[in-house]
């Protein structure tokens, strides 16, 4: 089983998110975290766990305040790529 199935077949029916605590569990460490995208009364967040060689991402809807957001976590196996970006700055 992957790790991302690991962290899949271990999520809690409803609820708040508690892949920290599998985390914990499978003894796997987060390396990444970023909000992806700003949604009425909240923000879609992405997650990214790593054990040994592999590594698993969690995509899911966080509300603020008194939204109702159900807690629907997208779990996919996911690779690290290095890439490299080039600008310019003007010449004084």
């Amino acid at each position: 089983m992957s790790l991302a199935e690991d962290f899949e077949a271990n999520q809690k029916l409803g609820g708040y998110p508690d892949h920290s605590d599998i985390a914990d569990q499978l003894n796997a460490t987060e390396i990444h975290y970023e909000i992806v995208d700003e949604i009425r009364w909240g923000h879609v967040v992405e997650y990214v766990y790593s054990s040994g060689l592999e590594f698993a991402r969690v995509i899911y809807r966080q509300g603020s305040g008194d939204s109702e957001y159900d807690y629907q976590p997208e779990w996919t196996a996911v690779r690290p790529v290095l890439k490299t970006i080039v600008t310019y700055q003007k010449l004084d």
